[in-house]
């Protein structure tokens, strides 16, 4: 349980630093032409658990009916399993369902998990203090007791 827990949290972490690198790619792609043909020429250019899904997702509609589209969208963000990529998959919904204009909204979405990143990794940065005292302990001290009790070991095998 706790190696599949632990895959998770690693997954979603993935996804989460790889989210707004391919948004900005599609930022880029995506007023020239409709959602799904930018999803899949930045899929194409793109690497990681984020674009394996997003060829999933352009494979998936590309191939049924309009009526699946709502399901094949839902899929993808359930396959991605972040809030932040449930956000992203809901705005390329709108954008292709519904026709509404996305290239605003996902430019804010990838500077809001920037900021995101950025903060999580300063809060890691802030654990490291603790992590360093803790592992100088359990190595430092035992080198220190034996250097104190070394005396006393030479001292009790010289008065023999």
């Amino acid at each position: 349980w706790n190696k599949l827990f632990t895959n998770s949290k690693n997954r979603i972490k993935k996804i989460n630093e790889a989210l707004p690198d391919f948004i900005d790619l599609l930022v880029m792609v995506l007023p020239t032409t409709s959602p799904i043909p930018a999803l899949s020429f930045t899929a194409e250019r793109s690497n990681g658990p984020v674009a394996n899904e997003i060829r999933n997702l352009v494979r998936t509609v590309s191939s049924r009916g309009s009526a699946s589209d709502l399901e094949s969208f839902n899929l993808a963000a359930d396959r991605l399993a972040s809030p932040e990529a449930r956000a992203f998959i809901t705005t390329l919904q709108n954008a292709y369902i519904e026709g509404v204009p996305a290239v605003e909204t996902l430019k804010q979405q990838s500077d809001s998990l920037r900021r995101l990143f950025y903060q999580s990794k300063r809060a890691e940065a802030k654990k490291l203090p603790t992590k360093l005292i803790i592992i100088f302990a359990i190595h430092f001290l035992p080198l220190l007791i034996i250097l104190a009790m070394l005396p006393v070991i030479v001292g009790m095998g010289t008065g023999l």
